[in-house]
């Protein structure tokens, strides 16, 4: 893509005109906008197309490159930015109809190509990975009005523009060190991280401009957390050198003197911006204050953050309350040990009937719970190692013993914790039972910091469920890292339901329950995207079925394994796959993916009660086995819509893999059992009904309608064997008041003691992996499902 510029003031001089790059129109750091106005744009279809897809005007890329040119990268920079670039890929759907990630082809590949281009995305992709993409649009369209004095609003692009713009750009440093560079000049002003008005941001980076163009030789900048930001652009972009001074006054970074006054940006760092102004500064000095300062009852409020390692995210993240934490490894691995435990407990069992078991099951997996979830943890948080040990003891204890140790270590937490909420009163010693090698040195304890206290308690319980969450990614870059205040909103979510359930005295064992408001998806994208999901800040999750089964967060595709493949196995539909890019389809980016057609209006196949003939079983086996599935996608007003088409020989079925992800989700079984060994269940033919595709309960539906079956009222079983397409269709098929348990590793002893557990036993539907054979050779033959007529 290039520009031109017209050789005369005529129509007729047109075609002599010569191509011209966009800093050919920046004069003295100011934009020419009487020549640009004449200037002509040259692109290809190749290029209109790509622009088109993304929602971008060509003028748009135009001006951006003319107005974001005036910032200059280093060589440096200019590396940094194509090591990013060459770590983006995308990836397909089931038979490869939609695209996720950054293609080949994608706008900011084209724009890459030129120097004016690669500065564009660079500072684009930057403020985006930080900001939200509301706040990191207004900071480019004030920057782009500080160049635009001299031109009329005619020329300048839309605020839907530049957002575009900014949409398409963002996730490009999203596998970079970036965040984590912000993350570090973030922590030497350890307050809340609200974002500065986008006009002073804008303005700061008019100055970081020209310091790079060589037009000013250096500046000060007074303020908050933003400075942070604005100082890992200085060195990471454009190889500038940084002094940081913290509030009281002292140099920070760098660690040694040398440079301390050859300085081309000096970060002073203020929780009052307004008492700086007075200083005398011999530099340029620019002021940031919060939004809050500048709008108090603004509602658009947004939070900075980078990414942290997994290495110390803890510490970065939590600071003194995580090192309070982590000097008390026995205790810290007795919580996180025993509630692997228990979250591996046989639910299948009568005997074990517990508060604890009340917990959710969503979160599934061989990783979820037991020693597997242990090695997680310590391969999730390299923080915890000194825990393993303690981990590794608690979770061999029998299920009883892990609750009684579960809430004694809990107990302990509780009095050493000394935070500022009621549940955690400070004392000076703990109970008897505490062991004093693992007590918390009275100086660490007695020592106050500058950052909050965080309760101990409810920290273990985030980092459990922070564990639980990345045991249900399927796929993420290991260079992808979570956002700080990802972990802060998901410690917030644990807070906000510890407040719910204080004075109930199953506080401990209901937090180990996965937030009931968010779904896999919003869960994710709490840890890793730069927005928080809406279900987080409305506190509602949409059970609907035409829900997303993608979506797209500060450029981070969040995607469920059910658009990929279809499968019956929890252990794989229920994964989400993160990759930083955007959803394409047919050279077209969406932000979502939603259900499309769902159901059918009659029964795929007929339902069949067993015993049968041996004929009506061969005649049914057969449909079951002709099934075939394919993907469609179509498009609407504002996401793509896909569904998988089933068909048998005479009937069509649509499951969307949105719905086909909630249903198994509510269908899982969360039962642990150890197969061969477990107790075998008696009366199963006898308690149990056999049959050969779905049954649909009897049922007052709309209108009081029932459907004319004389079905016993007992549990069905469903024996689908491992026929993945059947087992699918029978989930996407079940009624409201039909309750699903879809076998997976689990004895069909276990899942039926499950079924006959609940408070209407009717209504439960097992979804076994069993076949007809199977269940004869289970039940002796005494009694035949298949009859010779």
């Amino acid at each position: 893509m290039e520009l031109q510029l017209r050789s005369g003031q005529h129509r007729s001089d047109r075609g002599s005109a010569t191509p011209v790059s966009p800093s050919s129109f920046v004069q003295q750091g100011t934009v020419d906008w009487p020549t640009l106005a004449r200037a002509s744009v040259n692109a290809s279809v190749s290029v209109l197309t790509r622009l088109s897809g993304c929602g971008v005007e060509l003028w748009t890329a135009s001006v951006a490159q003319v107005i974001l040119g005036t910032i200059r990268l280093s060589a440096g920079g200019e590396s940094h930015l194509n090591d990013a670039l060459a770590k983006l890929h995308s990836f397909g759907s089931h038979s490869n109809l939609i695209y996720f990630g950054f293609g080949v082809r994608h706008l900011v590949r084209t724009l890459a190509d030129s120097a004016e281009g690669m500065t564009t995305v660079a500072i684009c992709a930057s403020i985006a990975e930080v900001h939200g993409l509301a706040i990191s649009t207004q900071i480019v369209q004030e920057y782009a009005k500080l160049y635009s004095t001299n031109s009329d609003g005619s020329l300048m692009p839309s605020f839907r523009q530049w957002e575009a713009l900014m949409n398409a750009c963002s996730g490009v440093l999203s596998r970079s060190p970036f965040g984590t560079v912000v993350e570090f000049f973030m922590r030497f002003h350890p307050q809340t991280h609200l974002c500065a008005d986008p006009k002073q941001t804008a303005r700061a980076l008019e100055g970081l401009a020209k310091i790079s163009s060589g037009l000013m030789k250096s500046m000060v900048l007074i303020g908050n957390s933003e400075c942070g930001f604005l100082a890992a652009i200085a060195q990471w972009l454009l190889a500038l050198r940084v002094v940081v001074q913290n509030a009281a006054g002292d140099i920070v970074y760098p660690s040694t003197s040398a440079d301390m006054n050859d300085y081309q940006l000096m970060i002073i760092y203020s929780d009052e911006p307004e008492a700086s102004r007075a200083i005398s500064r011999t530099a340029d000095t620019y002021y940031i204050d919060d939004i809050k300062q500048i709008l108090p009852d603004s509602l658009g409020a947004d939070y900075l953050s980078g990414r942290v390692e997994w290495g110390t995210a803890m510490r970065q993240t939590f600071a003194s309350s995580a090192r309070k934490l982590l000097q008390i490894p026995g205790n810290l691995g007795e919580c996180i040990g025993s509630a692997a435990q228990i979250y591996s407990a046989p639910a299948g069992s009568v005997s074990l009937k517990p508060e604890f078991l009340r917990h959710k099951s969503r979160i599934l997996g061989p990783e979820a719970s037991g020693r597997a979830f242990v090695d997680l943890v310590c391969k999730q948080l390299p923080e915890l190692a000194g825990s393993r040990d303690a981990m590794e003891l608690a979770v061999e204890r029998p299920y009883h013993d892990a609750c009684l140790h579960f809430e004694k270590a809990m107990a302990i937490l509780k009095e050493i914790c000394g935070c500022s909420m009621n549940c955690c009163p400070p004392q000076a010693a703990g109970p008897a039972f505490i062991d004093l090698t693992d007590q918390v040195s009275n100086n660490e304890s007695n020592n106050s910091t500058s950052d909050s206290q965080d309760c101990l308690r409810l920290l273990v319980h985030t980092l459990i469920q922070l564990v639980r969450q990345m045991s249900t990614v399927a796929s993420i870059p290991a260079d992808l890292y979570p956002k700080r205040r990802g972990l802060e909103a998901l410690y917030e979510e644990v807070e906000k339901r510890f407040s719910d359930r204080c004075d109930s005295p199953r506080v401990n064992a209901t937090l180990l329950d996965a937030p009931e408001s968010m779904g896999l998806l919003d869960m994710a994208i709490l840890v890793f995207g730069v927005e928080l999901p809406l279900s987080y800040i409305e506190r509602a999750y949409s059970q609907n079925r035409n829900e997303a089964s993608v979506l797209v967060n500060g450029g981070l595709c969040f995607i469920m394994d059910s658009v990929i493949r279809l499968s019956s196995k929890a252990e794989e539909s229920l994964r989400v796959h993160i990759v930083p890019g955007h959803v394409e389809w047919n050279q077209k980016t969406y932000s979502r993916v939603r259900d499309g057609s769902i159901g059918s209006p009659m029964f795929i196949m007929p339902p069949m009660i067993l015993p049968v003939s041996k004929a009506k079983h061969k005649a049914q086996m057969q449909l079951i086995d002709g099934m075939t599935a394919r993907a469609v996608v179509t498009e609407s007003s504002d996401c793509l819509r896909m569904s998988y088409e089933i068909k048998t020989a005479s009937e069509t079925f649509f499951l969307g893999p949105g719905a086909l992800s909630n249903e198994m989700t509510k269908a899982a079984s969360s039962i642990s059992c150890s197969g061969k060994k477990c107790r075998p269940f008696s009366g199963l033919d006898e308690r149990f009904l056999f049959t050969l595709y779905s049954m649909r309960l009897p049922y007052d539906g709309p209108g009081n309608q029932r459907i004319p079956f004389d079905i016993p009222e007992k549990p069905n079983i469903i024996l689908f064997g491992e026929h993945e397409l059947a087992r699918c269709t029978a989930l996407g098929e079940s009624l409201f008041d039909t309750r699903l348990i879809l076998q997976e590793r689990e004895c069909i002893a276990c899942c039926a003691r499950r079924a006959l557990m609940a408070d209407k036993p009717h209504q439960q539907v097992i979804i076994s992996r069993l076949t007809v054979e199977d269940v004869e050779q289970l039940l002796g033959k005494r009694d035949p499902l298949l009859l010779e007529a």
